[in-house]
């Protein structure tokens, strides 16, 4: 299980500002937040100190006035996580899916890919636990992530979807576009409808992007983490994308690791 620092007031405040600051900057788009709850939030009320969840919602709302929030987390259930990694299983996203799309505007049924099992899986926490058991990873494959290109700007060279060599790596969980990166921006060759998808993302939507991949010519991952704000425009044109910022409550909680410039 993995337990979250009490909530920063200070942190998801700024989470909040700047998520504001860059999506009032994209006035012309379609704009969009969501947050990711931790493995923590199915058991909160029963941690000796369990996180106001309330309290940074209360916030976000008040900060964030220039995007739109879409409430997932009654889309996810603790089962849905893995046991050896704090991220959640891409076969078990269905539900976030249909949620995103309700708001987005796309229709993807997921259970019409092919699920490919890959067992003895050991995520994060093979570090932690000595004899931590393994268990199943799916990741799931169709025509559109068979053949799309993936492009990681300042991150690893390998231009698949999935990469099945880091599988047996420290972070095995990278098999999904090869782990996070500054900037990853993926390909659709069989759709040149030019519908475009931003998300200012973290590790999570590595394993989402995938699967909504059917629905756009291009969609481009932004990890504020690794990468300023400022260096955006050098990279990757907005145009008219709709933007979607998507962060697990950590980083929520965090705000500071974000690296938005205020002009």
């Amino acid at each position: 299980m993995d337990y979250i620092d009490s909530i920063r007031t200070s942190g998801v405040e700024t989470t909040a500002k700047k998520i504001e600051y860059m999506a009032s900057d994209y006035s012309n788009n379609r704009v969009f937040y969501s947050v990711i709850p931790s493995k923590s939030y199915f058991i909160n009320d029963e941690l000796k100190n369990p996180f106001d969840y309330d309290l940074m919602h209360k916030i976000l709302n008040e900060n964030i006035k220039s995007a739109t929030y879409i409430d997932i987390f009654d889309t996810l259930t603790l089962t849905d996580y893995y046991v050896t990694d704090p991220h959640f299983k891409q076969d078990k996203t269905d539900k976030l899916i249909k949620r995103l799309g309700e708001n987005l505007g796309f229709n993807i049924d997921i259970s019409k890919n092919t699920y490919n099992k890959v067992d003895n899986f050991i995520g994060q926490h093979k570090d932690k636990v000595y004899d931590i058991s393994g268990e199943e990873i799916y990741y799931l494959t169709n025509s559109f992530t068979d053949n799309a290109k993936v492009t990681n700007i300042m991150g690893d060279a390998y231009d698949k979807v999935y990469n099945l060599d880091k599988l047996s790596s420290k972070s095995p969980y990278d098999l999904f576009l090869s782990g996070p990166s500054p900037i990853s921006i993926i390909k659709n060759e069989n759709n040149n409808e030019g519908k475009r998808l931003i998300i200012f993302n973290d590790s999570y939507s590595c394993t989402l992007a995938p699967l909504l991949i059917e629905s756009y010519s291009e969609i481009v991952l932004i990890d504020l983490r690794y990468v300023a704000s400022s260096l955006i425009e050098r990279y990757v044109e907005i145009g008219s994308a709709d933007i979607l910022f998507l962060y697990n409550e950590q980083i929520v909680n965090n705000g500071e690791m974000l690296k938005v410039i205020f002009n």
